[in-house]
């Protein structure tokens, strides 16, 4: 049983103005995470699964990206990495 604490229960519901925003800024958040890890197209496709360069048209917004593949950038835009010490 979850605990209404646990990060991974949603408490409240999204609008749909609230979710075609973030698709809307998906593409700079991707570029975003990307530049910050210091990462190159090949390598971020790598970790996503997304060819280098169906990325490299979704950061630039002259291509799109599966419906499939949206789950997976938005969990790995909010991925954390940490910091190198």
């Amino acid at each position: 049983m979850t605990k209404p604490t646990d990060p991974e229960v949603v408490h409240d519901l999204v609008s749909y103005a609230e979710i075609a925003r973030v698709v809307e800024l998906l593409p700079t958040l991707v570029r975003e995470k990307r530049r910050r890890d210091g990462l190159s197209l090949r390598a971020a496709g790598d970790q996503t699964g997304v060819a280098a360069s169906t990325l490299m048209r979704f950061e630039h917004g002259t291509g799109g990206v599966s419906w499939e593949k949206v789950p997976v950038l938005l969990r790995w835009v909010g991925e954390v990495t940490p910091c190198a010490s």
